[in-house]
């Protein structure tokens, strides 16, 4: 069941992908920039309780991967959703995921972060119970 499918306009997707380069290197910004300008496809969101799909890349999320925090930010006009993940494994480093929020699509976000959070919770008890 998907929780959440976002897509976006392409002036958005590179706003976007041009507010990532900002700080970069600038030959590399530069160049970056260039490629982006050429882009035709943005890519897809799919959120479900079991994985994150961006474009063609894709995340499960289950007992060894798992939503340690979500986090909503505006930043330059663009919401950015910041997902926090932790390993439950030992040796699983934690890794963070940038998703941004297409206009319109704020309300939608702030109730994904709510269920995905209590979803967390969720599975945090059915393990403590193990």
């Amino acid at each position: 069941m998907i929780k959440a499918h976002w897509t976006y306009s392409k002036q958005e997707w590179k706003a976007y992908m041009y507010k990532r380069l900002k700080g970069k290197n600038l030959i590399l910004r530069t160049w970056k920039k260039i490629l982006l300008s050429f882009i035709v496809k943005t890519p897809e969101v799919k959120i479900s309780p079991v994985s994150i799909v961006v474009g063609k890349n894709s995340w499960e999320i289950n007992h060894g991967l798992r939503v340690k925090d979500i986090e909503l930010s505006c930043i330059d006009d663009i919401n950015i959703m910041t997902l926090n993940f932790d390993g439950i494994h030992p040796g699983n480093k934690v890794m963070e995921m940038h998703i941004p929020v297409p206009k319109g699509k704020l309300r939608d976000a702030f109730e994904l972060r709510q269920r995905m959070l209590a979803a967390n919770q969720v599975s945090l008890q059915d393990q403590a119970r193990w």
